[in-house]
């Protein structure tokens, strides 16, 4: 894992804020459904993302999101 630990839904609608991406883009972006975003954003900390999307997610934090994004989602997360 890229960040240590898994990704819940919290931390990916976090990272989807942090790179000022909407529902659309972000899912086209990871390749997966608007619902499951959606899903995500309903369910926050509760969500468990499957292992393959904690792949991408690991992938898109790691090489898709710029320093700046990063920061701004570390900003997210530690504000809760």
């Amino acid at each position: 894992m890229v960040r240590g630990q898994e990704w819940t839904g919290f931390e990916a609608a976090a990272l989807q804020e942090a790179m000022r991406k909407s529902i659309r883009q972000f899912a086209a972006l990871l390749g997966v459904e608007t619902t499951t975003i959606n899903n995500w954003r309903s369910g926050l900390s509760t969500v468990k993302p499957r292992t393959q999307t904690q792949e991408i997610l690991d992938t898109t934090y790691a090489h898709r999101a710029t320093p700046q994004d990063r920061a701004r989602f570390e900003q997210i997360v530690t504000e809760g």
